[in-house]
């Protein structure tokens, strides 16, 4: 919530990911998923949720479990 209250957005979080110095693999699986994905939410704040949840409290989860989304 508060970062949706400081005005940015999924793909403010999109950019991040790119800059970061993730592993490249887990960086295009995450911009992959989330460009997947984002076209779906209607709600902006369950977004940035779930990109946070993928990114930083579930980051050993296997994304390929997920890509027929």
């Amino acid at each position: 919530s508060e970062l949706y209250e400081k005005g940015f957005s999924g793909i403010d979080i999109m950019t991040f990911i790119e800059k970061s110095n993730i592993e490249i693999k887990k960086k295009y699986q995450y911009l992959l998923c989330f460009q997947k994905i984002k076209k779906d939410f209607r709600n902006e704040k369950l977004l940035i949720t779930f990109m946070l949840n993928f990114i930083f409290l579930r980051s050993d989860i296997d994304l390929e479990n997920i890509s027929f989304i």
